[in-house]
């Protein structure tokens, strides 16, 4: 299944809440919850991107 937003959306909608000034401590806390799911959410896929890579060596020996 295709995911709901593509990683430039969830980085725009992550500076729009970023910027978002609340209105109470609820509002607060939802909002920093909110910034740190996206945050969760685009490491993991960066992290996925990072264990398909070569690093340095691997990817010279590789490319002869």
């Amino acid at each position: 299944m295709k995911p709901k937003f593509d990683r430039i959306d969830l980085w725009t909608i992550r500076a729009f809440l970023a910027r978002v000034v609340p209105r109470g401590l609820q509002e607060e806390d939802e909002l920093i919850s909110l910034i740190e799911k996206i945050d969760r959410h685009l490491e993991g896929d960066t992290h996925v991107n990072i264990g398909q890579t070569k690093s340095g060596s691997e990817a010279t020996s590789s490319a002869l």
